[in-house]
């Protein structure tokens, strides 16, 4: 089966429950955006309650459905009551998140703020990824039908927000903000203060507050470690519980259904997702004693719980979303199936083959993070490119999420190192168990773009490859990444001080852009204008060393489009680079095109 329109999807997301129904988020593409509305199912019965194409994010509460709707560039939540009709109860320009308090609602929003005058700069932190320069911050604002005023701001971000309708719990950066380190603070309705309830330093992913009042959270205390495993902690007592091998989730997927890590207090119990290699599940805290409750073959996306019932979506690598829950099941791509991923284990990595043929040419992906991890899950492009013949190949190298601690710790300090090492062993697994014969290409994204160009400087193995968002130059990443003063000295060196001497010298012993000259693969970079994450520049400096060397390469702009909102870049930006990416895979694994340059000689220590 080929696939026309790979984005032709429908996914599930934002369930919200209720004692005897559930509502959710359907988004689709429709032209040139994404569209969305609520659905409900009851009895077995799907019905769709919104029709405008642009709602998101249902909260149930009583009786009455909350949900927020874009309208003309202004955010609206809305209050839908049975048997009647919608009413706005606030409105703003950018309403991040929302919950329902007392007679009106609490709303984290993006203060507008908009100057001509110069941007003055006193710490660290002064841009942030799919933000820009932070000339704007995220804020708390309280709203009822007598006025708003703000509740929190300041030279900080408010993440998020959650209440029992008496006990008011946010998680903000307000003593961290330069690491973008997170706690948890109770607020004061009535005066404004707050007082901090986390200890130590460290970053929180989701929380939630029982009826009682109880407070839960997934996220972890060991400071500016990107790589630290996510626990379970309960504020009251000081409990923590490791849920699989890292609480949360980080399976790396390109699918715009905003998967979300999740905690949800119900009817005693904590409801929480919690990550083992390619998988995530939802697992039940009660009385100390944690068990999985939904099937380990099935990859969890979003999920809700309501009256001690939950209700979950779920992924497979064949399967883009399915809802399950006690009132019916829905799959909105009802007919369609993909191709299924076959599981392989190479030594300790393990990893996926989609297979189509022993003699057809063959993909490499490579994830990012590198704290992430591949699944089997639906994704995007590997199901495009398995409809147009090519074997698929993806793993889970030292660094990846889902493994225990000592394997997520295993890139620290090493980028390019051992890792890379685990992807080439895989890889020639792979080829040897399924007898492939056929070219290879590779294509990662992010810490994957990083490790696409690592390896065509250090092997001639690949015949084509695909650099998404990548990195060539550690060095200067760490003055012009958000976070590259902070991330890439420990990461991808082991340094906490990257601008010593020795620092200098090893970030630029593992920057490909140091061994350019061995490169003959044929190599696209594509990179978007307004990455802050990994900076534009970073392809840049590859493709013009390229050039120069006389390598085939072509350099792919995207205009508008960040690093972290990759699986939200404007639909048509993500087919356009996508049918860039299968035209020079066609050309190069399929064609008869070869590369121009014959006479390079690798590095004499290239153990590829």
């Amino acid at each position: 089966m080929q696939i026309e329109n790979p984005f032709n999807i429908r996914l599930v997301s934002g369930i919200s429950s209720a004692t005897d129904r559930i509502f959710f988020t359907l988004t689709w593409v429709d032209g040139d955006r994404y569209a969305s509305s609520i659905y409900s199912i009851s009895d077995r019965e799907v019905r769709r309650i919104t029709h405008g194409g642009s709602e998101s994010k249902p909260i149930h509460l009583g009786s009455a459905l909350y949900y927020l709707s874009r309208e003309a560039d202004i955010d609206n939540v809305m209050k839908l009551e049975e048997m009647s009709e919608p009413e706005v109860i606030f409105r703003h320009k950018q309403i991040l998140d929302y919950i329902p308090f007392r007679d009106g609602v609490l709303t984290v929003v993006s203060e507008n703020f908009k100057s001509r005058r110069p941007f003055v700069i006193n710490g660290l932190r002064y841009k942030h990824d799919s933000t820009g320069l932070l000339r704007k911050r995220r804020t708390l604002l309280f709203s009822n039908s007598t006025g708003t005023r703000k509740m929190i701001s300041g030279s900080y971000d408010v993440a998020d927000v959650r209440s029992n309708g008496s006990r008011i719990i946010v998680s903000c950066a307000h003593l961290n903000d330069d690491l973008g380190l997170t706690d948890l603070y109770e607020l004061d309705f009535e005066n404004g203060n707050m007082a901090k309830l986390t200890r130590g330093r460290g970053s929180i992913d989701s929380f939630d507050v029982s009826d009682g009042g109880e407070v839960a959270y997934i996220g972890h205390r060991q400071g500016a470690k990107d790589w630290a495993p996510k626990k379970l902690y309960l504020l009251e007592p000081r409990l923590e519980f490791n849920i699989a091998s890292t609480a949360g989730s980080s399976i790396s997927t390109d699918m715009f259904d905003d998967s979300e890590a999740k905690v949800r207090w119900d009817h005693g119990s904590v409801f929480v997702m919690g990550q083992k290699g390619g998988v995530t599940s939802v697992f039940e805290l009660r009385q100390n004693a944690i068990r999985r409750i939904t099937p380990e073959n099935r990859s969890v996306r979003h999920f809700d719980a309501a009256g001690g019932k939950v209700s979950y979506s779920y992924s497979q690598a064949d399967i883009p979303s399915v809802i399950v829950s006690p009132f019916g099941d829905y799959d909105p791509n009802s007919g369609f199936r993909g191709k299924s991923a076959d599981n392989i284990w190479a030594g300790s990595i393990e990893g996926w083959v989609i297979f189509s043929g022993e003699s057809s040419p063959s993909i490499l992906f490579i994830h990012g993070g590198p704290h992430s991890a591949f699944g089997p899950v639906y994704t995007i492009e590997m199901q495009y490119f398995s409809s147009r013949g090519y074997n698929i190949l993806y793993c889970n190298p030292r660094g990846s999420t889902g493994y225990g601690e000592s394997f997520v710790k295993g890139s620290i300090g090493d980028w390019g190192g051992e890792d890379s090492r685990d992807i080439m062993g895989f890889l020639a697994s792979a080829r040897k168990q399924y007898g492939l014969t056929g070219k290879t290409g590779i294509k990662g994204i992010s810490y994957g773009g990083y490790m696409v160009n690592w390896l065509v400087t250090q092997t001639w193995e690949f015949d084509a490859a695909v650099s998404e968002k990548g990195v060539s130059n550690l060095l200067s990443s760490v003055g012009t990444s958000d976070i590259g003063y902070w991330f890439d000295g420990p990461e991808e060196i082991g340094s906490s001080d990257p601008w010593s001497a020795d620092s200098i010298s090893k970030f630029m012993e593992r920057s490909p852009i140091s061994y350019v000259k061995n490169v003959r693969t044929p190599t696209l970079l594509i990179h978007g204008e307004e990455d802050h994450r990994c900076p534009i520049e970073q392809s840049e400096q590859f493709f013009t060393a390229l050039k120069f060397y006389g390598v085939d390469t072509v350099f792919v702009r995207l205009q508008g489009e960040s690093h972290e909102l990759a699986n939200r870049e404007n639909p048509l930006n993500r087919m356009d680079a996508l049918l860039l990416k299968l035209e020079w895979f066609d050309r190069y694994l399929k064609g008869a095109a070869k590369p121009k340059i014959q006479d390079q000689v690798l590095p004499k220590d290239s153990s590829y």
